[in-house]
């Protein structure tokens, strides 16, 4: 039995299944699959004990049952709580009435919090900082806690999913798209913020292998490697062959506003608060003729006709 069959990281494991000739019981919320002579689709709300019981009464024989289900805010709200936490909790109750014998529950490495322990293993204290991962893991607690003894179970902590059909709302969605219509990217903050990335199917391979090994508890899926949004947002107009810059919005320091374009030093530094954003004699000589060139040549903003100053909105980087 699969939840959350029809959403993205559904969609490949179902699929991974189905090639190893598993025999799935789809539960999906909205969108419909298409049945075939080795999936059954059952459409329904988890939070409900009413659709709990018809799946009950339908079911004949279950041994594993795959709990991806989830409701993916980050800003949290009541339909958060309902389907990560009592949609867990019926999952669990409905696993032991049918005497599941392995249950797999996906849950996000970002319920560490901040990482305290480098490199990140298994055993990292949780401390999750949203209200999404603060329910994530309490469905850990709640499946390690409430299954029966003879119930394996496997969690899998995974890191950000990307591939084919991932949410339009992803950061990696929303450079690709930028970098095909090539336009402008926009990076908010310093783009220096690190995330990791783990391809869909490789997630889908390791839901595979929990299934086929005798281990039990929690494993971290995730890349090799992570990745800053700058450097990803380079990587991605490299591939695509974008020629549109880059620009990194940064907040306001002490009245001032700062620009950075790729190629270039820092633009104008207001109030002549200079930050060296790379080390070097030539780093600063360049800067320096740069910003000597560009004070020349557009000194009447200086005096605040440009309508730039003394407004809180964001100056290019």
């Amino acid at each position: 039995m699969v939840t959350g069959a029809s959403g993205f990281i559904g969609r490949y494991v179902v699929d991974a299944l189905l090639k190893k000739e598993y025999e799935v019981i789809a539960l999906v919320h909205k969108n419909q699959m298409q049945e075939s002579r080795h999936i059954q689709t059952l459409t329904g709300d988890i939070c409900e004990e009413s659709f709990i019981r018809q799946v009950a009464e339908l079911m004949k024989r279950c041994d594993i049952l795959i709990h991806l289900a989830a409701d993916i805010d980050m800003c949290g709200s009541d339909r958060t709580i309902l389907v990560n936490c009592l949609g867990t909790y019926h999952m669990i109750n409905l696993a032991k009435d049918l005497a599941v014998k392995s249950f797999v529950y996906m849950s996000s490495v970002p319920v560490i919090g901040k990482p305290r322990i480098l490199p990140i293993t298994e055993n990292h204290p949780a401390d999750p900082k949203t209200l999404y991962h603060i329910t994530k893991d309490a469905g850990e607690k709640m499946v390690t806690q409430l299954s029966s003894e003879e119930m394996r179970v496997v969690i899998l902590r995974i890191a950000s999913p990307v591939g084919i059909g991932m949410n339009s709302r992803n950061y990696l969605s929303y450079l690709l798209e930028k970098c095909e219509k090539n336009e402008q990217v926009e990076l908010y903050g310093t783009g220096k913020r690190s995330q990791n990335y783990i391809d869909v199917r490789d997630i889908a391979e390791a839901v595979l292998c929990s299934l086929s090994a005798a281990a039990s508890g929690i494993f971290l899926i995730a890349g090799k490697d992570t990745v800053t949004n700058r450097k990803l947002a380079f990587l991605c107009r490299k591939i695509m062959e974008g020629s549109k810059r880059e620009r990194i919005w940064k907040k306001r320091i002490n009245g001032a506003f700062h620009q950075k374009r790729r190629g270039d030093c820092w633009g104008i530094c207001l109030h002549m608060r200079w930050r060296i954003p790379y080390g070097g004699l030539r780093a600063v000589w360049e800067r320096t003729a740069y910003e000597a060139y560009y004070f020349f040549r557009h000194s009447w903003k200086f005096f605040g006709f440009s309508g730039v100053f003394g407004q809180n909105k964001k100056y290019f980087l």
